[in-house]
């Protein structure tokens, strides 16, 4: 989440469930100390309740805002992991490849001089029949 102040400053990421219920606890008491400095001031009942529901949506909203935050966060990371796995493999697969072109031209070679032989052996086989 972002500060108001200062947009380039980020607020420390919250990794547990334990942390965010003691994040969520900190700022519902920051919320409701400000609700209760703003009812001992003598305002309105409507006034009062549209402030407290502006400031509960806004912290919710917050909230929210937070939790996209560290999903986004959680995602670039499972997206950096997949792209470095995936380079390894692209790196295995073009090893492979190059060993089975290598390995097929072996045996291509292989059968053709095979074949060489085998024509050879023939023509013997024909020459010393006759």
């Amino acid at each position: 989440m972002r500060h108001a102040d200062n947009p380039e400053r980020l607020v420390e990421r919250v990794d547990t469930p334990d942390n965010m219920v003691e994040h969520e606890a900190s700022s519902m008491w920051r919320l409701h100390s400000s609700v209760k400095s703003m009812e001992q001031v003598e305002y309105s009942d409507s006034l009062v309740d549209h402030v407290k529901n502006s400031s509960s949506s806004k912290f919710e909203e917050e909230l929210v805002i937070q939790r996209l935050e560290i999903t986004k966060g959680e995602l670039q990371q499972r997206v950096e992991e997949e792209v470095r796995g995936n380079a390894i493999l692209q790196t295995s697969l073009e090893r492979r490849k190059q060993t089975l072109q290598k390995w097929r031209l072996e045996l291509e070679q292989d059968v053709t001089s095979l074949k060489k032989q085998l024509q050879v052996e023939m023509d013997l086989r024909a020459a010393l029949k006759v």
